[in-house]
C-alpha cells in the first residue's frame, strides 16, 4: 500500500481535483443564472397578468358606469311630461311659424333634455372600441345597442309630428280603400310615441330593452369591474 502511494503523481492529481472544483463552480454559476432567469420570467408574467387584469377592470368599470348613465339619460329625456318652460325654450326652425313651433315644442323638448348629455354621450360612443378590444363582440354589441336606443328616441321625437299629420290626413279620407293606409299610419304614430315617452310601467318596451341590456352587461362585466375593489362599482345616479 505504501509503495502504491509513492507512485502517485500528486501534481496531476491535484490539477484534476482543481479542474473538477472549477467545473462545479461553473455549473453552480450556470444554475444560479438559470434560477435568476426563471424568476425574472415568472415576475414578468405576473406583472403582465396584473397589468392586463388592471386594464380589464378599468374598461369593465367604465362600461358599467356608462351603461347606468345611459339608463338614467333615457329616463330623463323620455319623461312623459313636457313642462311649459321647456316648450318655451324650444327654438323655432327656419321658416317655421309660431303656431308650428308650438305644435312641435312638446317633442322638441327631447333634444333640449339631451343637450347636457351630448358631450358625455360622444365619449361613450368612442369607448366602445376599447370595450370590443378587451371583451369581444357580444359585450360590445350590447353596449352599442344601448347607445343606439338614445338615437332611436331622438329620431322618433323628430318624426312623430309628421307621423301624426299623416294619420290625421288618412283619417279624414272617407273611402274605405284607405283603411290599410290609415292603420299603417296610426301604428307608426303609436310606435314613435312609445319610443319618445316613458310610461313608467311594465308595458314600457324601451325601458325593458334597456334593463335587459344593462343586466347582460352586468353579467359579463361585474366580476371584472370588482377585481381589486372591496365591493362592486356603485351605480351613478346622475351623469
Amino acid at each position: 500500500m505504501g509503495c502504491w502511494l509513492l507512485k502517485v503523481d500528486w501534481a496531476v492529481l491535484l490539477k484534476g481535483i482543481g479542474a473538477i472544483t472549477q467545473s462545479g463552480a461553473a455549473i453552480a454559476q450556470g444554475l444560479a443564472a438559470i434560477v435568476v432567469a426563471v424568476a425574472s420570467l415568472l415576475a414578468l408574467g405576473t406583472w403582465r397578468a396584473q397589468l392586463l387584469g388592471t386594464r380589464r377592470q378599468a374598461v369593465a368599470e367604465e362600461c358599467l358606469c356608462n351603461a347606468y348613465q345611459i339608463q338614467d339619460m333615457l329616463r330623463s329625456i323620455r319623461h312623459p311630461i313636457s313642462w311649459g318652460h321647456e316648450m318655451d325654450a324650444v327654438p323655432a326652425q327656419e321658416g317655421e311659424t309660431e303656431w308650428e313651433r308650438r305644435a312641435r315644442a312638446p317633442y322638441g323638448v327631447v333634444e333640449l333634455r339631451f343637450a347636457p348629455f351630448a358631450e358625455a354621450y360622444a365619449a361613450m360612443a368612442t369607448s366602445r372600441f376599447r370595450l370590443k378590444a378587451v371583451f369581444g363582440d357580444e359585450v360590445h354589441d350590447s353596449f352599442v345597442a344601448l347607445l343606439t336606443l338614445v338615437t332611436e328616441v331622438r329620431n322618433a321625437a323628430l318624426n312623430v309630428l309628421s307621423a301624426r299629420r299623416d294619420a290625421e290626413i288618412m283619417g279624414d279620407l272617407p273611402h274605405e280603400a284607405y283603411a290599410p293606409q290609415l292603420e299603417t299610419a296610426t301604428k307608426r304614430l303609436l310606435d314613435l310615441e312609445a319610443l319618445v315617452w316613458g310610461s313608467g310601467s311594465q308595458l314600457d318596451e324601451v325601458a325593458k330593452r334597456v334593463s335587459g341590456l344593462v343586466t347582460l352587461l352586468e353579467r359579463h362585466l361585474k366580476d371584472s369591474a370588482a377585481v381589486g375593489t372591496s365591493s362592486p362599482p356603485k351605480r351613478a345616479k346622475h351623469l
